[in-house]
């Protein structure tokens, strides 16, 4: 493999590192880095090192970025993007005439105080981490430079669209706050999608695809919930997709829907999360905070009785207490902590070090069978099918549980055979690649 710089789209929902395993993987690559990580619920533009390019790093490190990005006024959460809790809000409208009179008071050298949910590292430990841990984070200003910004679209009430030209180390989500305390309101950002880093621009960059096509018109491997698409939506696939010369999607019911729709070979593949081994995912989360007692992971989309008395039975059965996230409801008996704000990573992490897994989710499901994990799946209107389609196609049986009477005749601690899953999951991730 030789030496390169891969530009990648990275698709919103995804971690930097997970892009960067993904891009290894796939080209066969022994050392891969990135120059300059994007936020799981950014996107855009993300270069990737290949082998000694990966040295590259320091010099690309204080490269100019630009980024188009929407704020929301009027309102500000605790991580300043969409991720987090609300934490104050107004009734101010906020008109374009206003926002283009303060953009020039923002332009220049200026000392940006972080988010307090960001990477930066007080005394070894991420800020992010200590404010999930409800801790004062205290950070110090950091010299950043804009260079320029555009007011690009006023989109609707108090929303509004910017590309910003900016210095390396600028946090956007800052910039929100600080543009809304000129406007004497609140703000928040809505997205983010870098274009320019360096020299490299988002349109000459790759999106992440599961074939070996060399051309862009490759689709990502889409998620439909429903078994039929809504009539009203048919005309807009029809035209989407059939100017994709290759269509993936991670669900058998999601081929067939497509099927009704256009006239071109569909595959099922896997969620881009398997593609990633265990081995893999525990490089990513190694330095993720450990918890010091065996615990029992209890993860919810909904309110769900059944869930809850399977969780509080597993717990007075095995002595364990419960990590256990949203939503928050004081019926759960034994809890060790509530979990509800802690990143992707973490997430993971929680699950691999688990001693037992009772959830609705369809990503802790795949969590649980990368991990090889003792795990119980209560089925949920919005991921059953997922997840009865993934336990199939893996051959897993006697996972998944609609009644809490079901659970109390099993044996919990029975085992599942993932020799035989791990073989099915080889080739399917093969396959996924071809």
């Amino acid at each position: 493999m030789h030496s390169a710089i891969i530009l990648v789209n990275k698709p919103r929902g995804l971690s930097s590192n997970t892009v960067v395993n993904i891009v290894k993987k796939t080209v066969g690559a022994k050392k891969a880095g990135h120059l300059g990580t994007l936020d799981v619920e950014g996107e855009g533009l993300l270069p990737v090192t290949l082998e000694r390019a990966t040295k590259l790093f320091d010099l690309y490190l204080q490269k100019d970025k630009v980024y188009k990005t929407t704020f929301r006024f009027g309102q500000t959460t605790d991580t300043l993007d969409l991720e987090g809790k609300i934490t104050a809000k107004d009734d101010k409208i906020i008109s374009k005439e206003e926002v283009e009179r303060v953009l020039p008071l923002l332009v220049g050298k200026i000392n940006q105080m972080p988010p307090a949910y960001s990477a930066k590292k007080i005394k070894g430990r991420k800020a992010y981490d200590l404010a999930r841990e409800g801790r004062e984070v205290e950070l110090k200003p950091k010299l950043v430079e804009i260079y320029s910004i555009k007011l690009l679209s006023h989109k609707k009430e108090n929303e509004f669209e910017f590309e910003v030209h900016c210095s390396s180390g600028t946090y956007i989500r800052s910039l929100c706050r600080d543009m809304a305390e000129k406007l004497s309101t609140y703000g928040v950002m809505l997205n983010i999608i870098r274009t320019k880093c360096g020299d490299f621009d988002l349109k000459d960059a790759y999106t992440l695809n599961f074939g070996t096509d060399s051309t862009k018109r490759i689709s990502y491997a889409a998620s439909i919930g429903n078994n039929d698409i809504d009539e009203k939506y048919k005309k807009v696939y029809k035209e989407k997709l059939s100017k994709l010369d290759k269509i993936s999607v991670r669900e058998e019911n999601a081929k067939k829907a497509l099927e009704k729709i256009i006239s071109k070979e569909i595959k099922v593949v896997l969620d881009p999360t398997m593609l990633l081994t265990s081995k893999e995912w525990e490089e990513i989360i190694q330095f993720e905070k450990e918890e010091k007692e065996e615990y029992i992971l209890s993860y919810v989309v909904e309110d769900n009785m059944e869930h809850q008395k399977i969780v509080n039975y597993l717990s007075e059965k095995t002595g364990l207490k419960v990590i256990h996230f949203e939503p928050k409801n004081n019926k759960y008996k034994n809890i060790l902590k509530n979990a509800n704000n802690v990143g992707p990573l973490q997430f993971v992490k929680l699950i691999k070090d688990a001693k037992y897994i009772v959830a609705t989710s369809f990503h802790a499901t795949i969590f649980s069978i990368l991990f090889s994990k003792k795990f119980f799946i209560v089925p949920h209107v919005k991921t059953g099918t997922r997840v009865t389609n993934l336990l199939e196609k893996l051959s897993i049986t006697d996972r998944t549980y609609e009644k809490f009477e079901e659970f109390k005749r099993i044996d919990y601690d029975f085992e599942t055979d993932y020799d035989k899953v791990n073989k099915i999951l080889k080739e399917e991730r093969k396959k996924s690649l071809e």
